[in-house]
């Protein structure tokens, strides 16, 4: 059984995975929430966290490109840790600041997601602890709401290994294709109408779908997931303005590939090219 002296035993960090660059969005992760109080995506979820039951410490992890020094000058303006590193290599920058703050868990999260299910993340970690998992992950909660968390001796292990450039890229590829780690899935048990429900920011309209949500945020009782079930319930279709948006996801297999483009073209309503793709499977 997990016990609350396992967890305070363990040094917990909230990586927040943030660039000021991005092809879709410059500058989104300190763009400003419109239709709020101007609070930018970054400080949403910083701010969040810090309702979190788990002690942990917040960290960003930057890279040491010029155009994110305003990232780091942001984080100083609000007492905030950050790290920067490779600009190139992801999973380096993770594993640095893992050594760096010799922290046992790392709890991942990124700045274009600024809604979190802060309870559903608290219950996850004490999952991770109470099972001696290496890695745990969550999958059933909206895109843009899943969380990973990882133990901070798998990510020195990893030292010295060839990573390819996709492995690079994202932090956890490594570690989810291989055999060498105990890996298990959380199951958040939430309702299946609103996992599809896209709550990252890459395009425009996904940033005004979230600014709309945010209106309704209440930290005294509507947050994470029951604020989403309370939009789902009042307000259904903001979730239509960003419906048809592409995520861009790394996939583990030509499978995997050829059903998200499956997806894709039936989300387009483009069927008799997916009924195609779907016999050539």
């Amino acid at each position: 059984m997990w016990t609350e002296g396992g967890l305070l035993n363990k040094k917990i960090g909230f990586i927040i995975q943030a660039r000021m660059q991005s092809t879709r969005f410059p500058g989104k992760v300190l763009h400003p929430i419109p239709l709020q109080d101007g609070k930018p995506m970054l400080l949403w979820i910083i701010d969040q966290l810090k309702t979190s039951s788990t002690q942990g410490n917040i960290i960003v992890a930057t890279s040491t490109n010029s155009l994110d020094d305003k990232l780091e000058e942001f984080c100083n303006s609000h007492n905030i840790d950050c790290f920067r590193g490779d600009e190139d290599n992801v999973f380096s920058r993770f594993q640095k600041v893992t050594v760096h703050n010799q922290l046992d868990i790392v709890v991942r999260l990124t700045a274009d997601n600024p809604l979190i299910e802060i309870k559903t993340i608290d219950k996850a970690i004490k999952y991770h602890i109470n099972e001696s998992n290496q890695y745990t992950y969550t999958s059933d909660l909206p895109i843009g709401m899943n969380v990973e968390i990882v133990d901070g001796a798998v990510l020195q292990k990893i030292e010295g290994v060839f990573l390819t450039k996709a492995e690079k890229e994202h932090v956890t590829l490594y570690i989810k294709n291989s055999n060498n780690f105990k890996k298990e899935r959380f199951r958040s048990m939430i309702d299946s109408n609103v996992q599809n429900y896209r709550l990252t920011i890459d395009y425009p309209s996904d940033f005004l779908v979230l600014s709309s949500i945010l209106q309704f945020y209440r930290a005294d009782e509507r947050t994470g997931i029951d604020l989403i079930y309370y939009i789902h319930k009042n307000y259904p279709w903001i979730f239509e303005v960003n419906r048809q948006n592409f995520q861009r996801t790394q996939h583990s297999n030509i499978n995997e590939e050829l059903n998200a483009a499956i997806n894709i073209l039936k989300v387009a309503e483009l069927e008799r090219a997916a009924k195609i793709l779907k016999e050539h499977e």
